[in-house]
């Protein structure tokens, strides 16, 4: 991760840039965030019916695992 960054501030003229943990921890967390908003985004845009399909399956595993109570 630090070949783009170096990349970005060698372009920005800051060679000798001090903090450069910071800098990865802000790379770092955008990365992160955007990954959850791309797994999100996605299982709001496949709609309903796959949500409950994902339920539906959840609850079947759990009831084959644990066994019905009777």
């Amino acid at each position: 991760m630090y070949i783009p960054i170096g990349y970005l501030l060698t372009q920005a003229g800051w060679e000798d840039f001090p903090n450069m943990d910071y800098l990865f921890f802000l790379y770092a967390a955008v990365v992160y965030i955007f990954s959850w908003v791309t797994l999100l985004g996605g299982i709001y845009l496949a709609g309903p019916e796959f949500v409950e399909k994902i339920k539906l399956l959840s609850v079947s595993a759990k009831k084959k695992l644990l066994g019905e109570k009777k």
